[in-house]
């Protein structure tokens, strides 16, 4: 298991989601990632604003994040 430790207060900023988006993208094809936050919802974020970086589509995006349980309307993606 790799951890990365990126830290966030609020909304995940700049460092945090290039961050996430270096591990996503050093994942294998069978390689899992688990990000972790005590509600869940910076770790939402960042997921979500990695994968716009990636070019996600933001609405696929929110509705992906809003199946888990989390509430991105506010994010800017």
């Amino acid at each position: 298991m790799r951890v990365v430790h990126a830290p966030a207060r609020g909304l995940p900023d700049a460092a945090v989601v290039q961050a996430t988006r270096d591990t996503l993208d050093a994942l294998g094809p069978d390689d899992k990632a688990v990000f972790f936050c005590r509600s869940g919802m910076r770790s939402a974020a960042a997921w979500a604003m990695a994968e716009r970086l990636a070019g996600g589509e933001p609405d696929l995006l929110r509705d992906a994040a809003a199946a888990a349980g989390y509430d991105l309307s506010r994010v800017p993606l």
